[in-house]
C-alpha cells in the first residue's frame, strides 16, 4: 500500500508545529489567567481539560496565522506577476529580417 504525500499538508504542518510549540507556554498561562478571571477552577484543577484546551487553542491559533500567512504570500506574488511584463512589438516579431 502507497503512501500519498501531499506537499501542501506537509509545508502545513511544518509551519505550524514550531509554533503550537511555542506558543504553547503561553496559552497555558493565558487559560490559567483566563480561568482566574471568569472563576473556572474546574478548568484549572483538572489537567486533562486544561491540556486539551490550550492544545485546542494553540492548534486553531496557528492555522489561522498560516491561512494569513498563505493569503499574504499569494498577494504579493500576484503583485510581482502584475508588475512583470514586457513590451513587444508584434509588427517586429511577424518580419524576421529585423533581427538579421
Amino acid at each position: 500500500m502507497e503512501m500519498i504525500k501531499s506537499n501542501s499538508s506537509n509545508k502545513t504542518l511544518r509551519f505550524i508545529a514550531p509554533g503550537i510549540y511555542i506558543l504553547y507556554t503561553l496559552f497555558m498561562v493565558a487559560v490559567r489567567f483566563l480561568s482566574r478571571i471568569l472563576v473556572l477552577k474546574e478548568l484549572v484543577q483538572n489537567n486533562l481539560i486544561l491540556y486539551r484546551v490550550v492544545s485546542l487553542s494553540s492548534l486553531v491559533f496557528m492555522l489561522f496565522v498560516e491561512k494569513v500567512v498563505r493569503l499574504v504570500k499569494k498577494e504579493n506574488i500576484d503583485l510581482i506577476k502584475d508588475k512583470m511584463f514586457i513590451k513587444i512589438n508584434l509588427s517586429n516579431l511577424k518580419n524576421d529580417s529585423y533581427y538579421y
